[in-house]
């Protein structure tokens, strides 16, 4: 998520802009959960939108120090949060559900198709919500498990029908998104021989029960599924730069995170703070943040010096003075799904 001169530490932009769009889960349409209908975002976002202070304002406002504006960004993530469990994620965030209806879509997808490893695996990195409807009408054509050659037709016409989308509809050209994500990405992949059967193997055990079982998880079952699925990603080796394998050499690392967080939180699954929770659990079980690392129990900057973005080491080290329970509960955000939480100090903090 933060930019660095490693590709696989390279910023996630999800999609491009900072609002908050989309409408509240709570108020969705109940039309019906066909492929068909939904509304894709564009990267242009809207409701909420970013800070209107710089960084340097927020976090030096004047006579107040820094200690004022660690608490202005507090109060700034508790309404992020807010809006996040109302389906109100930042505007960039391209791929997660905004209404009941998408929500019920997408599980219903993943319940429907996951014979093995490789349709949640595409489906979710796909990214895309319009491409994954196309990715999944194609799939429903198919008897049975799916064969590799038609998941490879499947994928070439979900890319097709991409490029004729509007830019503004599309993902970001550049970055972590384009080189890992997105209906292009996969079409690269399908390219390659034998990948897609590499992926099809990968164990997913934990990850699935979690996702069949629906409703609650707890963030030590939320680890476990998805180092089970990052080990297993890094084990494809699917060569995809001169330098770098497609889910990465290193389990630590955003891209083989990203798909097993993504496929809980698009299937519905949420995670609530108890009085145990810690933050390294909120940030990198529930989670992923690159740039950062868990030192004594604290959630610090893995560098030393002035960190990439001073916006968010301070809140970062604010939020650590309490627990996140009673951070929580001492703003009425209990409800909060902490799968999102790490989207959130990213897509608006981390990268403002």
């Amino acid at each position: 998520m933060l930019t660095s001169a490693n590709p696989e530490n390279a910023m996630d932009v999800d999609g491009g802009g900072l609002g908050s769009g989309g409408a509240s889960l709570s108020s969705a349409s109940s039309t019906g959960m066909g492929s068909a209908g939904f509304e894709s975002p564009t990267r242009s976002g809207g409701g909420s939108g970013s800070a209107e202070e710089s960084p340097e304002s927020v976090l030096q406002p004047p006579g107040g120090g820094e200690g004022r504006g660690a608490a202005e960004l507090e109060d700034e993530l508790a309404g992020r949060l807010q809006h996040a469990a109302e389906g109100n994620f930042p505007g960039g965030v391209m791929d997660l559900p905004r209404t009941r209806e998408e929500l019920e879509w997408h599980r219903e997808q993943l319940l429907n198709r996951w014979d093995d490893s490789l349709y949640p695996s595409l489906f979710v990195q796909t990214k895309l919500i319009k491409s994954r409807q196309t990715l999944a009408s194609e799939i429903d054509k198919c008897a049975g498990v799916p064969t590799d050659a038609e998941y490879i037709d499947a994928i070439n016409k979900t890319a097709e029908e991409y490029k004729k989308l509007d830019h503004d509809q599309r993902l970001v050209e550049h970055g972590l998104v384009a080189r890992r994500h997105g209906p292009l990405v996969m079409e690269k992949l399908a390219r390659i021989d034998g990948a897609l059967s590499k992926v099809r193997q990968v164990p997913m055990n934990l990850l699935r029960t979690l996702v069949f079982r629906g409703g609650e998880a707890t963030a030590e079952e939320v680890k476990e599924a998805v180092d089970e699925t990052a080990c297993g990603l890094n084990a494809t080796e699917i060569a995809w730069t001169r330098t770098t394998t497609l889910y990465g050499q290193n389990t630590k690392l955003y891209t083989p995170r990203w798909n097993p967080l993504r496929i809980l939180c698009i299937s519905g699954i949420s995670v609530h703070a108890i009085e145990t929770t810690t933050w390294p659990q909120v940030v990198f079980s529930c989670g992923v943040q690159t740039g950062y690392k868990v030192d004594n129990g604290q959630v610090v900057p893995d560098k030393d010096g002035e960190p990439k973005s001073p916006r968010m080491a301070v809140l970062v080290k604010s939020l650590q003075r309490t627990t996140p329970y009673d951070w929580l509960a001492a703003r009425d955000l209990l409800h909060v799904n902490l799968l999102h939480f790490s989207i959130v100090l990213c897509m608006d903090f981390k990268m403002h």
